[in-house]
């Protein structure tokens, strides 16, 4: 990804198989200490729905996260996101995407 590229949305849910997947490596990556991660931030999105919706990269920054949740038991609550979440410490400009930790921008 390079900044001003535009992203596809991804609509509807997502993989159940990929999600638990993902959550499984976050919980083994996490024994052994925290996830440094690169995130992608966004700055503008088209007015489009749906599997047109499309997102501008803004820039990426380096982030450990702290801690998880995804939630209890499906259908215990009305609300989509209840109890799912993810707590980052923001570490600083990165220069793209999945940036090795020690490539954190300078005078951050």
């Amino acid at each position: 990804l390079e900044v001003g590229e535009w992203v596809e949305g991804a609509p509807g849910n997502m993989d159940s198989q990929g999600k638990q997947g993902l959550q499984q490596w976050i919980y083994d990556e996490t024994l052994q200490g925290p996830i440094t991660v690169s995130l992608v931030l966004f700055d503008e999105r088209n007015e489009d729905s749906g599997s047109n919706l499309n997102y501008r990269v803004a820039g990426f920054v380096m982030a450990r996260m702290l801690g998880y949740s995804f939630g209890g038991a499906q259908g215990q609550s009305s609300n989509l996101y209840d109890g799912k979440w993810i707590l980052f410490e923001l570490l600083g400009p990165a220069t793209q995407c999945y940036n090795p930790p020690d490539s954190i921008a300078e005078g951050s």
